[in-house]
């Protein structure tokens, strides 16, 4: 038995797919989803979702920029701010963008442009992590 994924951002369907098992970037720290989970929703963060797919021992990575997730009934549905997948992502504008996060975080004055500077920091971060993710997996198989 297998866990139905569905992942949606506003624009688009990009997972659509039964898997084996699924880590999810919680707040507090990654959830891992097996079949016959208890019926949970939880707050996503900014990270990488990893999906099993049956019949394959490999991960597939998902880049999340935060949102929501509801396990019921072997039914997993992911309702992110916006996902892509690793190698969608072009390195060359990830690292711009991190530059750029960092020249406005270090501009802003006030408490709340600080904490979107930081949010805008934390998505470019990770949009680097994950397409270096994908360019080490590749050259190492």
């Amino acid at each position: 038995m297998s866990l139905q994924v569905q992942v949606l951002t506003p624009n688009k369907m990009v997972w659509d797919q039964p898997v084996d098992e699924i880590i999810l970037p919680g707040l507090s720290g990654n959830l891992g989803i097996l079949t016959s989970h208890a019926p949970l929703i939880a707050v996503l963060d900014v990270g990488i979702m990893r999906v099993r797919v049956p019949g394959n021992s490999k991960w597939v990575s998902i880049l999340l920029m935060g949102g929501f997730a509801e396990i019921q009934s072997n039914v997993v549905t992911i309702l992110a701010n916006e996902a892509e997948h690793p190698e969608e992502i072009d390195i060359t504008a990830a690292k711009n963008d991190l530059e750029k996060s960092i020249n406005l975080l270090n501009t802003v004055k006030n408490a709340e442009d600080k904490v979107v500077a930081m949010q805008t920091l934390k998505e470019a971060k990770m949009r680097i992590k994950a397409a270096l993710l994908t360019q080490t997996s590749s050259t190492s198989n």
